[in-house]
């Protein structure tokens, strides 16, 4: 009878934590204005055909090109759910709510240790961020995740039992959602390797017929995105030239992925500013910095003075951060910026590391110990509320910009657009003779075209890069008003 109720009471609170996780993602998701990156996926998904969604991606090219499942995946889900901004990004509900389940029902470890893992995953700021995009980002957790539920039950059984098609749903994920998860899984197949030959059970692969089936459709998968891949590499498709990886985008990186996302400035000050931007967010970032290097060092002793980390473990954690020294070494040779974002399949595995501290110092019942684990937990939850509803997390509003323009083109005024082209057509905004797209264009070349009257400009390192625009408004007469990344101008009256 005692068993039969610790069963039912068991199974109560693994369901009421994944209604919990959905509910999180559910009040994550918002119906802001798209910003640059989610308008080239949504003009890709709006697309009624999958022959006419083919072509836009041709079309557009770019890295969503390199993003084939998810990509494909956002145009079926656009279909059923429409086009809102709401309605595309809530493809990551489901995903996000599936990663709890894999570790709340696929997990061979104890529950304290998953429900503080999903506790922290409901209060990752960055996962907050990023439930808040209509970007692969979390379908690259969920694919992640489930790696990290094959490495973790292996490493502890050396019988691969469901292991192996466990691994294969978590690689074909992160390879499918990005050229950028290929990198990460190489290092996680050789980990799940290592783990087989140090048991001396690589050999178990082909002992039945469930393996065999996983593996053989995990590899027709793999080598038909290699090809894919290679494919995409010889039409151009690349990450966005702007920016370069060096120590500021490291140290962003590790911003983000240690939760201070939500306590510090918003991306555009960060961007424009660097590390002077943080300087009136002084006191909740150090007390972030102060709880995190608490709670570091303790976690640091337990394990270098335990023999509670057992070996073959070692090599899950080695094989994410292999990933991401690899993605950064991609990044700096292939001069594209890495952030937070592109490392985000390693996001589970630090939210492991700090799910094993956390239950350490709680465990440990001494005052301090515990003070450190509520600060953090209240941190990060603070954190996590402040990207989604602080207004200045808000997304670049290309809603209204291209309300503005519309407005003007409806009283014969001429349009200066200086900002991606994609997200103004998705809301609605074609390019004329009235309304002109004049991204990158020089000061020779604006002086022959007409005058504006209205003119919106967005990142202007982006849109206005040889600073042609700002030196044209600045010889004339136009009011300035701003809202979020964008800066709109209108010809004065005098």
């Amino acid at each position: 009878m005692n068993t039969t109720k610790k069963v039912e009471n068991g199974n109560f609170i693994e369901t009421a934590a994944l209604v919990f996780v959905a509910l999180i993602a559910v009040i994550a998701v918002s119906n802001q204005s798209l910003w640059i990156d989610e308008g080239n996926s949504a003009m890709k998904a709006i697309q009624p055909s999958f022959m006419f969604f083919w072509e836009k991606m041709k079309e557009l090219g770019g890295s969503d090109l390199q993003m084939p499942l998810y990509m494909g995946l956002l145009w079926a889900w656009e279909k059923i759910f429409g086009h809102s901004e709401y309605a595309l990004r809530a493809l990551n509900i489901p995903f996000f709510t599936l990663s709890a389940a894999a570790l709340l029902y696929l997990w061979d470890a104890k529950r304290r240790l998953k429900l503080a893992f999903v506790f922290l995953m409901c209060f990752s700021p960055m996962l907050w961020v990023y439930l808040d995009e209509a970007r692969p980002y979390i379908f690259q957790f969920f694919g992640a995740t489930f790696v990290l539920v094959a490495l973790w039950n292996q490493s502890k059984n050396p019988y691969l039992n469901k292991n192996l098609a466990i691994f294969c749903i978590g690689a074909l994920a992160l390879c499918g959602s990005s050229l950028t998860g290929v990198i990460f899984t190489f290092w996680f197949g050789l980990a799940f390797l290592i783990i087989l030959i140090r048991q001396n059970a690589w050999h178990s692969i082909f002992s039945s017929k469930q393996n065999l089936i996983a593996l053989l459709v995990t590899s027709i998968g793999m080598c038909g995105l290699g090809l894919y891949y290679f494919w995409t590499l010889t039409q151009g498709a690349r990450a966005s030239g702007v920016g370069k990886t060096d120590l500021l985008s490291i140290g962003f990186c590790l911003y983000e992925l240690l939760g201070f996302s939500g306590l510090g400035p918003d991306r555009l000050s960060l961007r424009e500013h660097g590390i002077t931007s943080l300087k009136p967010f002084f006191l909740p970032l150090t007390s972030l910095v102060i709880a995190l290097t608490v709670f570091g060092t303790s976690g640091a002793l337990y394990f270098t003075k335990s023999s509670r980390m057992h070996r073959t473990e070692i090599f899950i954690f080695a094989a994410a951060l292999c990933g991401a020294v690899s993605m950064l070494a991609v990044g700096y040779i292939a001069h594209f910026r890495v952030l937070g974002r592109h490392l985000i399949p390693a996001l589970p595995f630090v939210l492991l590391l700090v799910s094993l501290g956390l239950l350490h110092l709680w465990q440990s019942n001494k005052k301090l110990g515990r003070a450190v684990v509520l600060s953090l937990c209240l941190l990060l939850i603070l954190s996590s509320l402040s990207t989604r509803f602080s207004p200045r997390f808000a997304k670049d509003d290309y809603r209204t910009a291209a309300q503005i323009a519309k407005s003007g083109l409806e009283d014969e005024k001429t349009i200066w657009w200086a900002a991606d082209s994609a997200t103004a057509n998705y809301y609605g905004l074609e390019f004329s003779e009235k309304v002109i797209n004049v991204m990158g264009l020089s000061a020779e070349e604006l002086e022959n075209i007409p005058l504006p009257d209205i003119v919106l400009v967005s990142k202007k390192d982006i849109y206005d890069p040889q600073n042609a625009i700002a030196f044209y408004l600045s010889r004339r007469s136009y009011a300035t008003t701003y809202a979020a990344a964008f800066s709109f101008y209108k010809k004065s009256k005098f």
